[in-house]
């Protein structure tokens, strides 16, 4: 079971420069169903399972920010 729900990798960095440190930082969640996209933000659901009511939150990404790994539903 996979229980950690961050990691953090250093791309790069430079010892007299700090503007020039990059870092990967990826998050792990639970099963998220993406709903719409309203106005440049995603309206989503963890609980989206065919009933007529769920809860749902909209966010907007950073400019720098990416999905990096996606899977449609079957069926």
């Amino acid at each position: 079971m996979f229980n950690e729900s961050f990691k953090l990798n250093l791309i790069s960095s430079h010892v007299e420069d700090l503007s020039k440190h990059k870092i990967g930082l990826t998050f792990y969640t639970p099963d998220l169903f993406l709903i719409d996209i309203i106005d440049g933000r995603d309206l989503v659901s963890h609980g989206a399972t065919g009933k007529i009511g769920f809860e749902t939150f909209m966010f907007a990404f950073h400019p720098q920010v990416a999905i990096a790994y996606y899977q449609p539903l079957e069926g």
